[in-house]
């Protein structure tokens, strides 16, 4: 985080849906280089069940470029194709040295900024589940073992860290019924995200998970009344798919930021989110 006077900043860089392809991992390092941020988060599917891409590594090669990635924090959220090969992938992960911070209805306090990390409700969760007391130490409960559980975790999140649990939500799924995913199948999103969107009015969530529809819909954010969600999901491309979260805070204890701007790329387009007044598309 840079302090200078007043003034505290901290930059996010956010990708979904790597599924172990190497140009992918290349360019989310050479993004990593460039925008050197405090805190990478991997939202989902940066490994892959069926290994259905051309040029995927192993997944032991995967956590290896990972771990090395320079950056303070790197946070994942589960996706769907985090299975069984998360007990491969977790046991390659140098966690004497380096533990990343895995989030499963679950937050991550970084300075200020304090990020909430959704479950995926597709696939199989327990190994990733199981993993957080050997990660963190933390044994939680299952989630997703009854209906409407949602119900429960989510508002005693924001009960706990009241108005800076609304700064950055990460969920791999999109919220449903948004161009950003398709409108019915298996990558249409979840209605329950989105009435916890409604319901609670996040200044901007992350998604992925649906990897054609913005590029299809040209839209690569959407507004869910004040909400703005945006899909970091990845294309057919070598290149990464990712945003870039740029916020200022008032102070350093946890808090909503003043502001905050999002660049997508590689949209190379951008917009700011102003707590209380929504977004605009910056010039």
């Amino acid at each position: 985080m840079e302090i200078t006077g007043e003034r505290r900043s901290l930059k996010v860089l956010v990708a979904a849906d790597i599924h172990q392809r190497r140009g992918k991992l290349d360019a989310l390092l050479a993004a990593v280089s460039r925008e050197k941020p405090a805190v990478i988060a991997l939202n989902g599917d940066l490994l892959d069940v069926g290994a259905n891409y051309r040029g995927q590594v192993s997944v032991r090669d995967c956590a290896a470029r990972l771990a090395g990635l320079p950056v303070g924090e790197l946070i994942i959220v589960r996706g769907n194709h985090e299975d069984e090969n998360w007990l491969e992938f977790l046991a390659a992960w140098p966690l004497d040295s380096r533990r990343p911070t895995l989030l499963h209805g679950s937050t991550a306090r970084h300075g200020p900024l304090t990020i909430v990390g959704f479950p995926c409700l597709l696939g199989n969760q327990v190994p990733f589940e199981d993993s957080l007391a050997v990660v963190d130490g933390e044994t939680r409960p299952p989630l997703l073992d009854r209906p409407g559980e949602i119900a429960t975790w989510l508002p005693r999140l924001v009960r706990k860290h009241g108005a800076p649990s609304r700064a950055l939500w990460l969920m791999h799924e999109p919220p449903s019924g948004t161009p950003l995913s398709e409108r019915t199948g298996p990558v249409s999103g979840n209605l329950e995200w989105l009435e916890a969107i409604e319901r609670f009015s996040p200044l901007l969530v992350l998604c992925g998970h649906d990897h054609n529809s913005p590029r299809r819909n040209r839209r690569w954010y959407c507004r869910i009344q004040d909400t703005v969600c945006v899909n970091v999901g990845q294309d057919g491309s070598d290149g990464l798919c990712h945003a870039v979260v740029e916020l200022e805070f008032p102070r350093p204890t946890p808090c909503l930021p003043t502001w905050m701007v999002v660049r997508a790329h590689p949209w190379g387009e951008s917009l700011c989110v102003v707590p209380d007044r929504g977004a605009w598309a910056r010039p």
